[in-house]
């Protein structure tokens, strides 16, 4: 019914509004009394609560009432009943404006009877059964399902709640005039002419979807449509080329047709705008690609075979197929253990960069630590160097004594590694720690781990710098039968602080080492590098460290005079020139300095004599000069059983006598074949006893013209280097013959050998 809204309230209301009770209606979800909506409506105001839309719980005036199935007309009255048994308590009803006054529920009521039940408003006796439905309506097609229920003293049986039930019927739809069904769909346009753009409107229950109320709609004449291909458009009787592949083989041609657009319809069907001829395919190798007519070089192999080979196979790409079977883009070769540098390196022992002016020219390599600083000193003086690279591995902590290898080694020897890269032309060694074992017994290391430390070590280093020979040196308590030498070095070597007789002094750490003579110790040294090398066909070699090259004034047992150091070093003079071997020697020749009230006597310490006999020991050794060698030797007188060859043959063990005291015959000379300058000469004394001599020395171009050169008259001793390089001799260019003719000797006249330096004349 339509609300009351700014209209005068009827009369008939307004007497119901007076009457002294307040009577509720249901109007869009509020309840109001009636006195309140008359006084709103008497305000003009809206009295339904839903701003004066249709109200659909309104009260219309003379509504009728409904009580137990009965329609009661407005006005009358019905008796009602609080229970359907019992005392049976009744009241008037009466039916005012639709609302049925009072609250008893029941028709009737028998006195003292079983007690009834109420199902859908109306009054059900005990023992009667009634049909119930379980919806009030169902959609159309299905079925209202039912149940039977039994009242019985006031308790009604099931649960279905509904008297009655009915089908839903959909509507249907009106569209121009025509009925469209529920569930179909009619084309619809917004107007009758223009751009025409239908659209598909549905009937859902009696409502359309969409919009659009004109069946037929008169399109407006417009230019012909354009066509869109591959993306572009193409206007109305235009072509393009199409072709119905992309992509073809290599040497198939490319099919193609013209399509034409015609009012927005584009004859033909093929889609692609071009066609390329495919390329020849690349081929895929351990992620690597290779295009077309390219090959690789792989091995056949992974590692080397037994001799050492890495066979490979070219491999091409034809077409997406590798030709060959070699998978290996490497081969580890197999690795020969052993100096790659053939070179004669003569060294002395640590010496910082500010102290290489003392020992110049005494050698060709230095033994410095691994930094930049000291590897540039040894290039500036175009020395070669055995660089120590022990900082990277080990330390020693001063306080506690405990030694060890470094967890972080790697890291260490890769910042260690740009300077050595950065001189490698210079590095001919590389000596990762000194007295390895000696170090363990003394730390409380096994030797077992040590090994392993030195092995690790060594694998590192060969990795970056494989052809630069790595140098193991131990302490000669360790020489002994049981000594484990790590078998990924290339140089072995051990030192000895004492004599050639007796090597090394008695120490309580190594009870089963005993003094022996050092050629003991190098003989077992020189049988387990061999013993590696005869498993592995290895080419191992040994380095010699003179032990009677350290000394210091006052040391007692360690001390040695001048006499002495020269006779211990023409042994390893002697070794180092006999032995294949040998591929270095480094001497403990220090740099001189002072520590703890005594001086290490360096080569400024020592006599011109005794630093002589270091430099023929180097230049005889290291070949770093030119060695000029005689083509014939002649001689006044040579005694029984001794050769006039042992003069030039390098070895300082051999000695020409010629059997007679100084006189006319004693004498020696070389010819040299050709002219030469001559730089200097060195002369290896073999006397005894030890006394005053005159030795003069004659050269020139022809044996009848040489002349007298220099006259060595002095106190000479066995072993003794006299060494001759004046300005008169070295200014001439005509030197070919060189005699030495001896005056004057406590002894028979006899030499150990001539060393000659010099190039020849132009």
């Amino acid at each position: 019914m339509n609300c009351l809204k700014g209209g005068a309230m009827p009369f008939s209301l307004l007497i119901i509004a007076l009457v002294p009770m307040f009577l509720f209606q249901n109007c869009g979800g509020h309840f109001q009394p009636l006195a309140d909506m008359a006084s709103q409506a008497q305000a003009g105001s809206d009295f339904c609560g839903d701003g004066g839309v249709n109200c659909a719980g309104a009260i219309p005036v003379g509504s009728s009432c409904q009580f137990d199935g009965q329609t009661l007309a407005e006005g009358q009255s019905v008796t009602a009943f609080l229970n359907s048994s019992g005392s049976c308590l009744s009241e008037q009803r009466i039916c005012s404006s639709g609302i049925l006054s009072g609250s008893y529920q029941y028709s009737s009521c028998r006195a003292n009877a079983e007690p009834a039940c109420l199902f859908g408003g109306k009054t059900v006796a005990s023992g009667e059964v009634i049909v119930a439905y379980l919806k009030s309506t169902v959609p159309e097609g299905e079925t209202c399902l039912s149940e039977r229920r039994l009242c019985k003293q006031g308790v009604l049986s099931g649960s279905y709640e509904y008297s009655s039930c009915e089908t839903n019927t959909y509507r249907a739809c009106l569209f121009n005039g025509a009925t469209i069904a529920h569930g179909q769909s009619v084309t619809a346009y917004a107007s009758s002419s223009g751009s025409c753009q239908p659209q598909t409107r549905t009937c859902l229950n009696g409502a359309l979807t969409g919009a659009g109320d004109y069946a037929v709609c008169v399109a407006a004449q417009t230019a012909p449509a354009s066509c869109l291909f591959a993306g572009r458009t193409v206007n109305s009787g235009s072509s393009v080329v199409a072709y119905a592949t992309s992509m073809v083989a290599n040497g198939v041609p490319c099919q193609s047709q013209t399509r034409t657009c015609s009012n927005g319809v584009l004859s033909g069907s093929w889609q692609f705008a071009s066609c390329v001829s495919e390329q020849p395919a690349s081929c895929l190798f351990n992620g690597q690609t290779i295009p077309h007519g390219g090959s690789r070089v792989l091995y056949l192999n992974s590692a080397a075979d037994s001799a050492g080979r890495c066979p490979t196979e070219t491999r091409v790409c034809s077409n997406g197929v590798l030709s060959g079977t070699a998978q290996h883009a490497s081969c580890t070769p197999k690795i020969v253990y052993g100096p790659k540098n053939n070179g004669k390196y003569f060294a002395h022992f640590l010496v910082e960069p500010q102290q290489i002016a003392e020992v110049n020219g005494y050698l060709n390599t230095l033994v410095v630590a691994a930094d930049e600083v000291s590897l540039k000193a040894v290039a500036d003086n175009n020395l070669s160097a055995i660089a120590v690279v022990s900082s990277a591995f080990f330390y020693k902590d001063t306080q506690t004594g405990k030694f060890g290898m470094y967890s972080d080694y790697k890291e260490r020897w890769a910042r260690m590694v740009p300077a050595l890269q950065k001189y490698k032309s210079r590095v001919v060694g590389l000596y990762p720690l000194d007295e390895p074992y000696w170090h363990a017994v003394n730390t409380g290391v096994s030797l077992e781990t040590m090994y392993n430390y030195l092995v690790a070590a060594a694998d590192l280093v060969k990795k970056d710098f494989p052809d630069i020979a790595l140098i193991y040196n131990e302490a000669y308590p360790m020489v002994v039968s049981d000594l484990r030498l790590p078998p990924n070095y290339d140089i072995y070597s051990f030192d000895c602080y004492d004599g050639w007789d007796l090597c090394g002094f008695p120490v309580p750490q190594r009870p089963q080492h005993v003094r022996q003579p050092y050629m003991s110790m190098f003989n077992l040294v020189k049988s387990k590098v061999n013993a590696l090398n005869n498993a592995d066909g290895g080419q191992r070699k040994m380095l010699i460290l003179p032990p009677a090259s350290i000394f210091k004034d006052g040391m007692g047992n360690m001390g040695m005079s001048e006499v002495q150091l020269r006779q211990i070093t023409d042994n390893f003079m002697n070794l180092a020139a006999t032995d294949p071997m040998v591929w270095g020697v480094v001497t403990f020749l220090w740099t001189s300095f002072d520590e703890g009230g005594g001086r290490w006597m360096g080569l400024k310490d020592l006599s011109q004599e005794t630093r002589l006999k270091f430099k023929y020991f180097y230049q005889q050794f290291s070949g770093k000069e030119i060695r000029l060698k005689p083509v014939a030797v002649t001689a006044g007188s040579t005694a029984g059983g001794s050769s006039i060859s042992s003069f030039t043959d390098g070895n300082l063990k051999s000695v020409w006598n010629s059997g007679k005291n100084a006189g006319n015959d004693t004498w020696i000379q070389v010819d040299l074949g050709k002219n030469h300058w001559v730089q200097e000469i060195y002369l290896a004394v073999a006397q005894l006893p030890n006394g005053e001599t005159t030795h003069e020395i004659w050269a020139g171009p022809t044996e009848s013209s040489m002349v007298k050169q220099h006259v060595f008259s002095q106190n000479t001793s066995d072993g003794q280097i006299l060494h001759l390089a004046n300005s008169a001799l070295q200014a001439r260019s005509d030197i070919r013959y060189i005699k030495i003719k001896t005056t004057k000797s406590p002894s028979w006249v006899a030499w150990q050998e001539i060393l000659i330096h010099g190039t020849p004349a132009r």
